[in-house]
């Protein structure tokens, strides 16, 4: 109910969960349990740093052989510490589709400097297509205006990888993602 900051909310105890809408003391403290057990998942699947399209990679590889298109972005904090990833769109085989702001209105909640988008092609070809290339101008212009970076946006496939602003490329392979959030559910 409006939780304002993934990491405050990890932080929150009792009284500050009650203070924001939890029925009971004990609907408190399951959801600071919740959070803190996120936080530590969290921690232990994330890199300490992010900083090369290479990192984006290992840190969503699974994305590579997911059979529908698939937007996550990659929160970090001033110095590319990663804060959080989470599942911005599941489309069809062929397109997803998201607004810039379902992407910058994560990066606002994590309190994040900058992001990392990243998004699959089922179709095996890791070029990004001109709609990729108008989405990605669209959420920099719409970061800019927030102060936020991004850093990168990197379109992953079976076999390979590309980012869409470097143009460094790179072989993919997959394996399961241990931990995800997505926007309106946990794992």
């Amino acid at each position: 109910r409006g939780v304002e900051n993934v990491q405050a909310a990890a932080q929150g105890d009792v009284r500050w969960w009650r203070a924001r809408g939890a029925q009971s003391s004990r609907e408190a403290e399951r959801l600071v349990a919740a959070f803190k057990l996120h936080a530590l998942v969290q921690a232990r699947t994330l890199p300490s740093s992010v900083a090369s399209p290479e990192d984006v990679v290992r840190c969503l590889r699974p994305l590579a052989s997911r059979g529908q298109e698939e937007l996550w972005v990659l929160t970090v904090d001033t110095c590319l510490r990663p804060i959080g990833r989470s599942l911005i769109s599941r489309g069809g085989r062929a397109s997803c589709s998201a607004t810039p702001s379902d992407v910058l209105r994560v990066a606002v909640l994590e309190q994040a400097a900058g992001i990392f988008l990243a998004h699959n092609h089922p179709s095996g070809d890791p070029r990004p297509s001109a709609a990729d290339q108008r989405f990605t101008r669209q959420v920099r212009r719409g970061a800019r205006a927030l102060g936020l970076i991004v850093h990168d946006h990197i379109v992953l496939c079976l076999t390979e990888w590309s980012s869409e602003l470097t143009g460094a490329r790179g072989r993919t392979e997959p394996r399961r993602l241990e931990t995800a959030r997505e926007p309106s559910a946990s794992p």
